[in-house]
C-alpha cells in the first residue's frame, strides 16, 4: 500500500475545535504507523471549504491515484473529504475506477471491502439528507419573518439596538453616526476619506457583548464597513433577504433622498475604477504572495493615474482599507520589488558561498529545534513513569480493600491516571513525528543550484499566468518592512526549510521607495531571514511551452 494523508480546515475556528491541519496529521500518521502502512505525501488543505472538489490539494490527490503515486487515502473523517453526496459520489467512482482505497479513522470505514463501500455511502446519504431539510426549514423561517418585516437576527447595525418584543429600534447617538458617514460620503465620493475622517474625529464600529460574553467591535472603520453601511437598505427602514426587499417594521435612520445620493455616487465611482482596470496592462506575478512587515496584512495588486502615467503597486490591505494612518507601511512598486525578488532567485544559483551559508544557517536552525523537542520528551518520559508506578500502587492497594466507597475513590484515581499517561504518550508520538520530520529535511549546495538553474531555464518561456502560478510554487510569502524584505521558499508543497540572510542590495545599498506621492529612497539596513526551495514538484502541472 502507498497512502496519501488528506487533511483540511476551512476556517480558523475549526482549528480552534480540535480540527486543526496538525492534529488531523498526527492522527493519520499514527494511524498508518499503526497498521505499518507507508506514508508517500501529505495532502494539506488549509481553508479551503468541502461544499465542491475545486481545491488545490484534492486535485493534486486524484492526480497522484491516476498516476498510481499512492492507491490509498487516509482522512480523520469523511466529511474532510467531501461534504456533497454528488461529489462523493464521484470521489467514490474516481477511487475505484483507479483501485484506490480510502480509509476514513473516526468512522472505522475502509473502502477495501464491499461492505464499507456500501455502509460509507449509506452514512454520507443520511448526513446530506439531514443538512437540506434543516437548511430548507431554517429558509422558509427566515422567509417569512422577513416578509412580515421582521429583522432576522445576527449583528445588530449601527444605529439600532434590539428589542425583545419591538425588533429593531433607533439608537439615538448611533444614529447621529450613520447620517455623518452618508453625508460625508456625500461630500468626499471616497469610502477611504470617510473612514479616516470617521477615525480622526474618534467614531468607532458598534460595540456590543457576544453570546460568550465577550466585548466586541468598537473598531475602527475601514473603507469596506463604509461600504456596507451605504449599501444597507435596512437604514430606509426596509429588509433584504433572498434578493427581495421587504418594508419593515422599524423606522428608516436615513432619508431616501440621501439615501439615493450616496447610491449615484457609488455607481459613478465604480465605472471610473472599472475603467481605469480594464488599462492596467502589469503582470503582477507576486500576487497573493507579498505580506505587510508592520502589520502582518496581505499586500495587494494596486495601480494608479499621475499625469496620464500609470503606477503599479502592492499597497498594504491595512492602509488600503483604514487610510494612510492606519499602518506605518502603505505600498511599494511592483515593477521595483518583483525585480529584485527575480534577481535575488537567479543570483542564488551562482553563490556557493551563500548557498553554503544557508544550509549551515538551515542545519543551526533544526538542531536546536530538534534539541528542544527531545528535551521535552525527555521531561514527559519521567513523568510518564511516575505516572505508572502511582498507577501500580493504587492497584495494590485495590487488592487489598474490601469496603465499596474506598474502593470506588481509588478506581476513579487510576482511570484519572491513565487519562493523563494517555495524554502523554500522545504528545511523545507527536514529538518523534516532527523530529523525524526535521532530520528528513536536508539538502545540499548542487541539489539547490539545480533547482534555481531549473527555474532560470524556464521562467523567460512561460505566458503571464504560469509566471504567477510558478511564482506561487517556488515561494510561501514575501515580507515587504520598513527597511528590509524576506522571501519564504518552499522546499516542497507544504514545508519551507533553508534560511538565506538576503546580504545583497540594489544600487548601492538603496531600493527606490513605491509610487506614493512623494519621492525618496528607502535605506536597507537590515534584511531578515529569508527561506527558499529546492525541489519544484508542482511546475508539472505548468503548461511549458514547446
Amino acid at each position: 500500500m502507498k497512502a496519501g494523508l488528506y487533511i483540511r480546515v476551512s476556517t480558523d475556528m475549526q482549528a480552534r475545535d480540535g480540527e486543526s491541519l496538525a492534529e488531523q496529521e498526527v492522527s493519520t500518521q499514527g494511524y498508518c504507523n499503526y497498521r505499518n502502512i507507508p506514508i508517500v505525501t501529505v495532502y494539506r488543505e488549509e481553508g479551503k471549504s468541502a461544499k465542491n472538489t475545486n481545491r488545490p490539494q484534492f486535485q493534486k490527490m486524484l492526480r497522484d491515484c491516476k498516476n498510481g503515486k499512492i492507491d490509498t487515502v487516509v482522512v480523520k473523517k469523511i466529511d474532510r473529504l467531501s461534504r456533497s453526496l454528488m461529489d462523493f459520489e464521484k470521489t467514490i467512482s474516481f477511487f475505484e475506477e483507479h483501485n484506490t482505497n480510502l480509509i476514513s479513522i473516526q468512522e472505522n470505514f475502509d473502502t477495501s471491502s464491499a461492505i464499507g463501500r456500501a455502509v460509507i455511502r449509506i452514512i454520507v446519504t443520511f448526513a446530506q439528507l439531514e443538512r437540506e431539510q434543516t437548511s430548507e426549514r431554517t429558509i422558509d423561517v427566515l422567509k417569512y419573518r422577513a416578509g412580515q418585516g421582521l429583522w432576522n437576527g445576527g449583528g445588530v447595525p449601527l444605529g439600532y439596538d434590539n428589542d425583545e418584543k419591538l425588533g429593531l429600534v433607533i439608537n439615538i447617538e448611533e444614529s447621529k453616526i450613520i447620517n455623518t458617514i452618508f453625508n460625508k460620503y456625500i461630500e468626499l465620493a471616497s469610502y477611504k476619506k470617510v473612514a479616516e475622517y470617521m477615525n480622526n474625529m474618534g467614531y468607532r464600529s458598534k460595540q456590543y457583548t457576544s453570546r460568550r460574553g465577550k466585548n466586541q467591535g468598537g473598531n475602527k472603520f475601514r473603507d469596506t464597513t463604509i461600504a456596507i453601511i451605504l449599501k444597507n437598505q435596512i437604514y430606509l427602514g426596509k429588509i433584504k433577504y433572498g434578493g427581495e426587499i421587504y418594508p419593515g417594521k422599524h423606522q428608516p435612520v436615513i432619508s431616501k433622498d440621501i439615501y439615493d445620493k450616496a447610491q449615484d455616487i457609488m455607481k459613478k465611482n465604480t465605472a471610473t475604477r472599472s475603467c481605469i482596470k480594464n488599462t492596467a496592462t502589469h503582470n503582477f506575478i507576486l500576487e497573493g504572495l507579498v505580506k505587510c512587515g508592520a502589520c502582518g496584512a496581505v499586500m495587494t495588486p494596486k495601480w494608479s493615474l499621475s499625469r496620464g502615467k500609470r503606477y503599479f503597486y502592492y499597497e498594504c490591505t491595512t492602509s488600503g482599507h483604514g487610510g494612510a494612518n492606519a499602518c506605518s507601511i502603505r505600498s511599494i512598486s511592483a515593477p521595483a520589488l518583483e525585480s529584485l525578488i527575480l534577481r535575488r532567485i537567479r543570483m542564488l544559483k551562482r553563490d556557493d558561498v551563500l548557498l553554503k551559508k544557508i544550509l549551515d544557517s538551515n542545519a543551526n536552525s533544526f538542531e536546536k529545534d530538534i534539541s528542544q523537542l527531545e528535551a521535552e520528551k525527555i521531561i514527559l518520559d519521567i513523568k510518564l513513569n511516575g505516572l505508572s508506578s502511582r498507577a501500580k500502587s493504587i492497584v495494590d492497594k485495590l487488592l487489598t480493600i474490601s469496603e465499596l466507597s474506598h474502593s470506588t475513590l481509588l478506581y476513579d484515581e487510576v482511570n484519572r491516571l491513565e487519562q493523563e499517561k494517555a495524554n502523554i504518550t500522545k504528545r511523545i508520538e507527536e514529538i518523534d513525528f516532527k523530529v523525524n520530520q526535521l532530520k528528513n529535511r536536508s539538502l545540499n549546495i548542487d541539489l539547490a543550484k539545480r533547482a534555481f538553474q531549473y527555474f532560470t531555464q524556464i521562467y523567460g518561456k512561460l505566458s503571464n499566468n504560469d509566471k504567477k502560478v510558478l511564482m506561487g510554487i517556488l515561494i510561501k510569502d514575501i515580507t515587504y518592512g520598513k527597511d528590509y524584505i524576506s522571501i519564504n521558499y518552499y522546499d516542497r508543497i507544504d514545508a519551507p526549510i533553508l534560511v538565506d540572510n538576503l546580504g545583497s542590495k540594489p544600487k548601492g545599498n538603496v531600493w527606490p521607495r513605491p509610487h506614493t506621492g512623494s519621492s525618496g529612497w528607502i535605506r536597507t539596513n537590515s534584511l531578515t531571514v529569508t527561506v527558499f526551495s529546492s525541489c519544484f514538484h508542482k511546475a508539472r502541472t505548468i503548461s511549458l511551452p514547446s
